[in-house]
């Protein structure tokens, strides 16, 4: 009865860290790039009981359970969508944008709604600098800025910079101005994934609470006989 309750107490582990990454997937449904996750399972390895005896007897193997063996990312293009800002960019093709995070190391991203700061750079909603390949991306405060498909950018018809696009090998995509990537979450997908497992996560702890019951019972029975 004691392995039931083991047995259950893994499936309920599973099934919070499922909650909890399917929840960040609804949340970020409207973010623009974002890409859902997904836990993966997997048993824990069989475990052999023995009978000792006056010899070792094999019993059996008994299932120990599951395990989360990692977060899966659904690297699926979300849709494109047009926008009236010369300053929002999507990338159509493998790679993200690098901005350069408050500490001074590098952030990946997919959402390309940048804006211009104070200072006249380009920057994302977070204050986080854009990178281009000769460093953080100048614009001004009234300047005019083209951006070519290969990435190239032209402020006031001068070229300044181009985009430091992160992708596996070479970038052969397109930067596409004036546009934005969706996330690539269907909320109604999630959302029956949710109910699952919610459903799941009741079963294991009635069995839990059930289990509990009859091993209090079997205990306080031992002990009066």
């Amino acid at each position: 009865m004691d392995g039931t309750i083991r047995v259950m107490a893994t499936g309920l582990r599973y099934r919070t860290l499922s909650l909890n990454v399917t929840a960040n997937n609804i949340a970020n449904a409207n973010t623009n790039g974002y890409r859902r996750q997904q836990v993966t399972a997997g048993e824990f390895q069989a475990y052999l009981s023995n009978r000792i005896d006056s010899d070792v007897t094999p019993i059996g193997n008994e299932n120990r359970g599951v395990e989360a063996t990692g977060v899966y990312t659904d690297q699926r293009f979300g849709s494109l969508y047009l926008t009236d800002s010369m300053f929002d960019f999507a990338l159509d093709g493998e790679g993200s944008f690098t901005l350069e995070g408050a500490g001074g190391g590098q952030i990946l991203t997919r959402d390309g709604h940048f804006q211009v700061g104070a200072d006249g750079y380009l920057t994302d909603a977070q204050g986080n600098y854009v990178l281009g390949e000769n460093g953080r991306i100048y614009v001004g405060q009234r300047g005019y800025i083209w951006v070519s498909e290969a990435g190239n950018i032209y402020v006031n018809g001068r070229l300044t910079n181009r985009f430091m696009i992160n992708a596996p090998g070479r970038f052969n995509g397109r930067v596409l101005q004036r546009c934005l990537e969706r996330s690539n979450v269907r909320p109604l997908d999630e959302m029956m994934k949710m109910i699952e497992d919610s459903r799941a996560f009741q079963t294991y702890s009635r069995v839990v609470a059930t289990a509990d019951k009859i091993l209090e019972k079997t205990v306080n029975e031992i002990g009066r006989v």
